[in-house]
This record gives C-alpha cells, sequence and structure tokens, in this order.
C-alpha cells in the first residue's frame, strides 16, 4: 500500500485557515483521482481545515502542537518552521504504521499530483528513494504552467520512500507514539535527522547520495509546484507567461471542474518548450558539476 503524507501548518500561522482547506481540497481531488488506488492519505494538521473533504482513503490525524508564532508564515523562522514540519512528519509517520504502508510520498497540501504516480512508484518500489526530477510551476492565479527540470530543488513534494527504509533514519525508539507531544516526540528519535532531513528536501538529493542510496528518478512529469496561493511559505514570485492549462492537463492531474481550461498562442507554447530544454540542461549540469550541493 502507497501513503500520501501531508503537514499542516497550525491555523494562527495561516492567512486564512478556510483558504488552507479550499487549497487542500484540490489537492486531495488529485489525489484521489488515482489510476491505482491502492493508497491512503495521512494529514497531520493541529485542527481539520475547514470543508476539507472526508473520503476513506483520507485519515486526519490531528495533533497539539504548538503554534510558532502570530506571524504571517513568510515571517516564520527556518529552524522553527522544520521543527513544526519535522515532528508532524514524524508522527505522522508513527500514526500510519497502523496501515502497513511500503512506500510513502511527503506532499505538500497545495500541490497537485499527477493520476499516474502511485502506479510508476510501485513499478519502482526496489529503490529506497525515488524523486521527481521533472515537474511544473503553476501560478495559482493565472493557472499557467511552466515545465521544470530538478524540482527537488525547489518543491517539498518530491521525494518517495520505502516506508521502513525512512521510519528507521529516525531512530524512533519503541516507546514512541502518534500520540506523543512534540517535545516528548523529539526526545524519542534522533533529532538531527528528523529537525534537518525529514523537514528540508532541499538537502535530500545531496544526504541520500552521499549515504549510498542515490535518489532514483521516478520518469514521470509528477507534480506541479503551485505559487501565489497566499499560503505558500516561500517568497518565490508565481510562474507567469506561461501555458495555460488544457483539457489533457486537467485531465493528467484530475482537476475537474475546481480550475476552468483555457487556450495558449504557439508562440507563448514555443518559447515555453525551450524553456523547459533549457531547464533540464542546467540540471544535468548541476549535477555534474555541483555535487556538493546536490
Amino acid at each position: 500500500m502507497f501513503l500520501f503524507l501531508m503537514a499542516i501548518r497550525h491555523p494562527n500561522n495561516a492567512s486564512d485557515y478556510s483558504k488552507v482547506g479550499e487549497l487542500l481540497n484540490i489537492t486531495l481531488n488529485t489525489l484521489l483521482g488515482q489510476s491505482d488506488q491502492n493508497f491512503k492519505v495521512v494529514i497531520v494538521c493541529n485542527k481539520i481545515p475547514p470543508g476539507a473533504i472526508k473520503h476513506d482513503k483520507v485519515h486526519y490525524h490531528v495533533v497539539s502542537f504548538p503554534p510558532l508564532s502570530e506571524q504571517v508564515p513568510n515571517a516564520l523562522g527556518v529552524v522553527d518552521k522544520f521543527q513544526d514540519k519535522g515532528t508532524k512528519y514524524l508522527t505522522g509517520l508513527l500514526f500510519a504504521k497502523q496501515f502497513n504502508p511500503k512506500q510513502v510520498f511527503i506532499v505538500d497540501a497545495d500541490d497537485w499530483i499527477h493520476k499516474d504516480t502511485v502506479a510508476m512508484a510501485r513499478q519502482k518500489a526496489a529503490s529506497p528513494v525515488l524523486y521527481v526530477n521533472d515537474g511544473y510551476f503553476v501560478n495559482y492565479d493565472s493557472k499557467e504552467y511552466k515545465r521544470k527540470s530538478g524540482m527537488n530543488r525547489y518543491c517539498g513534494t518530491t521525494f518517495v520512500y520505502d516506508f521502513d527504509f525512512l521510519f528507521n533514519l529516525t531512530s524512533c525508539t519503541d516507546s514512541a507514539s502518534a500520540q506523543d507531544d512534540q517535545n516528548l516526540l523529539l526526545s524519542r528519535c534522533d533529532q538531527e535527522f528528523v529537525l534537518r532531513v525529514l523537514s528540508n528536501h532541499k538537502i535530500n538529493y545531496r544526504y541520500f547520495r552521499l549515504k549510498g542510496y542515490p535518489p532514483k528518478d521516478l520518469n514521470l512529469r509528477a507534480i506541479c509546484w503551485v505559487q501565489g496561493t497566499g499560503e505558500n511559505v516561500s517568497r518565490v514570485k508565481p510562474a507567469d507567461k506561461g501555458v495555460a492549462v488544457d483539457e489533457k492537463f486537467l485531465s493528467m492531474f484530475t482537476l475537474g471542474p475546481s480550475v476552468t481550461p483555457s487556450h495558449t498562442p504557439i508562440t507563448i507554447r514555443t518559447r515555453e518548450l525551450l524553456n523547459s530544454i533549457k531547464s533540464s540542461f542546467e540540471w544535468r549540469m548541476t549535477q555534474l558539476f555541483k555535487k556538493q550541493q546536490y
């Protein structure tokens, strides 16, 4: 069985928690439309967002971890953010053990997932670490996309792990429980791994490569990094002048009526194609000549 794992920030750290629920539902629709239905979704949160989808495949694990601050997401300290994410992912893994998952994909709660992701990942289950090399940047307001490579440099929705492999790296004690509070949980695991690696996608490619487990390419343009939602923690400016989502794109991500399709002039499509080729080339060069970083 395949597991999607998400962590949602405390309501006090959201600009609009109702909007968080709306974005989550779009993400869940892309998951529930998977061509391979052998999966579960675990969402760790302090409070279930208003209007969030209820489904027998979706399980909410509600925790009482403290808010980071009373500030908006972009003002959050990096260390605090990693502690919140890392401990939520860890308690999510503990909670998910009841389902006996074989693989786990850590997913940001506002990104979109290709409908063949589970099917493709299960075909490559022999690899302890998979990563999504190719994906899309999506402008949430304009509903335009740009193809990008080396998605692990940008997006938190990029790594699929063998569940037992990842869980063992947390070095949880036998007494660790999904019911533990945050401080107790941290005392029962490898804090460095949880706070530095589990919570930080940007170093995972290099980390696992140096450990002797080079991440294998999923070979599917599997994710959309959705920007400009108003709830993104990153400060990245949304992609503009991209290709408008069309019926084919909506079908790949089972978006249905939540997004309206449109059309794009051939000049913009050509420019986007050339930029996607450039992105692929740049990532290959990065892998070759910047191994100290990736």
